[in-house]
C-alpha cells in the first residue's frame, strides 16, 4: 500500500540513521542486505516521489579520490535498489566526499563512521 509523504520522510529517515550499509573495498554493498531491502519497499510504496542517496567518506587521500569513493559508494546503494525493482528515473545519487563528517576522523574508527550513505525522499 502506497505511504503518505510524511511517513515516506519518516521511515527513510530512520533507515538512513540505522547507518549499517557495510562495503566492500569496490565500494559495493553486499548482495543480501535487510536495509536495502527495506528502502527498496519503502521506494516502491512512496512512488512517485525520488530518493536521493549520498556518500559520504572519512577523511584521507585527495578531495578527486574522496568525490569518487563517496559516488561509487551511492552508485552502489543505488545499483542494489534497482536490481530489487526500483525505477533508475527515481533515485538521484550523488558523492560528497568528506564535505560532512558525523564525527572529527582523528581516528580509524572515527573514519569508518563517517563512510557511509544517507538517505532522503526529495520532490
Amino acid at each position: 500500500a502506497e505511504m503518505s509523504r510524511p511517513e515516506c520522510i519518516a521511515r527513510i529517515s530512520a533507515l538512513s540513521r540505522l547507518n549499517d550499509i557495510t562495503f566492500d573495498d569496490s565500494g559495493q554493498p553486499p548482495r543480501d542486505s535487510r536495509t536495502i531491502d527495506r528502502l527498496a519497499d519503502i521506494t516502491h510504496r512512496c512512488a512517485p516521489h525520488r530518493l536521493g542517496i549520498a556518500g559520504h567518506v572519512g577523511a584521507g587521500g585527495s578531495r578527486a579520490q574522496q568525490q569518487r569513493t563517496s559516488l561509487a559508494l551511492a552508485r552502489g546503494v543505488a545499483d542494489a535498489l534497482i536490481a530489487r525493482g526500483v525505477p533508475a528515473d527515481r533515485l538521484e545519487v550523488a558523492g560528497l566526499g568528506a564535505t560532512r563528517p558525523l564525527v572529527p576522523g582523528d581516528t580509524p574508527g572515527d573514519r569508518s563512521r563517517n563512510r557511509r550513505v544517507e538517505f532522503r525522499l526529495l520532490e
